[in-house]
């Protein structure tokens, strides 16, 4: 896929992402009241080093409820307007407008498999935290080899026939060509996350499994 496909597909599904949001507030991974955003606000509680934290994908929220409310500095980062109480810029994650060795965290909640490029994203995390900084990730667990298959099968059939995707209250969402669902165009593995971020300087500290939530803690050398 050539790069201004790609674009234009990620612009899409992320718009879906948008719309699946304004219809299922709770598919938002920052609303209170969810189990999976109060284990992963406890991960970050025991791995973060609490000094100057960057949200990665910070989204519409004044607070984002994965966070940890005695964070001493905050930035969030979005590529859409949000209320974020903190410290708030508008940009991607590909291009961080932040000096070196910045953050002594970054957190990423759920958004990493929003981003168009996730290894240039990666690059970007690994230069603006400090020596011995954190990178808290929640992202899915590894996928067995079969249900790996089925995806790609899915992805390419979609080529030839179009899929859909129909919500509990009737609203539908077509995927398009190219595109894992109706809001991904791949699924990161977990294995492969720990691979990129390797070859960034970021090495696993620490990871824990609720369901099929991946939570992973990697420290900068």
């Amino acid at each position: 896929m050539n790069k201004r496909r790609r674009y234009m597909l990620n612009k899409i599904l992320n718009q879906n992402a948008d719309i699946s949001y304004a219809i299922l507030k709770e598919s938002s991974v920052s609303i209170e009241g969810r189990e999976d955003v109060a284990k992963f606000r406890g991960f970050i509680e025991k791995n973060y080093n609490n000094g100057k934290v960057l949200d990665l994908g910070c989204g519409p929220l004044a607070w984002p409820d994965y966070l940890p409310k005695g964070t001493e500095e905050v930035y969030g980062i979005d590529p859409k307007p949000s209320e974020f109480s903190g410290i708030f810029i508008l940009g991607m994650a590909e291009q961080l407008p932040f000096g070196n060795n910045f953050f002594d965290d970054v957190v990423c909640a759920t958004s990493l498999d929003h981003v168009l490029d996730v290894d240039r994203a990666i690059a970007e995390v690994s230069r603006v935290l400090k020596s011995h900084g954190k990178f808290l990730v929640w992202c899915n667990k590894e996928l067995p080899l079969k249900v790996k298959a089925k995806v790609t099968i899915k992805k390419y059939l979609n080529y030839i026939l179009p899929r859909y995707w129909e919500t509990d209250n009737g609203y539908m969402f077509e995927i398009p060509r190219g595109a894992m669902d109706a809001f991904h165009i791949e699924y990161i593995s977990p294995n492969k996350l720990k691979k990129m971020c390797r070859r960034k300087g970021l090495v696993e500290a620490s990871e824990e499994l609720h369901g099929t939530n991946l939570f992973s803690c990697f420290e900068k050398r």
